[in-house]
């Protein structure tokens, strides 16, 4: 059931609408490493192989690459998707822009 919920407009609303809300700050501070003790720089590159990790860490991206000037553009750290699902991957994984 909640894999065709998720397929839907709504679904998909929801999930962006939720993610966006309980994990955009915390996944900020998790993927802003430069502020972490011993740490000097952010990663190279962020590499998602989970469909409900797209979206949010993009935007975290855009956000951190511009100094929080944008979550929609802007971005300039590497972000690579590893798709394990070749005969049926759900629509969470792909990104339209």
């Amino acid at each position: 059931f909640f894999f065709e919920f998720g397929a839907t407009p709504l679904g998909l609303f929801l999930n962006e609408f939720f993610l966006e809300l309980f994990c955009f700050e915390p996944f900020k501070e998790c993927m802003n490493r430069s502020k972490l003790p011993g740490q000097t720089k952010r990663a190279d590159m962020v590499v998602s192989v989970h469909p409900l990790c797209q979206d949010v860490p993009l935007k975290i991206l855009n956000d951190l690459d511009t100094n929080g000037a944008s979550r929609l553009q802007g971005r300039t750290t590497p972000f690579v998707t590893v798709v394990t699902d070749l005969g049926g991957a759900h629509p969470t994984w792909f990104n339209q822009g």
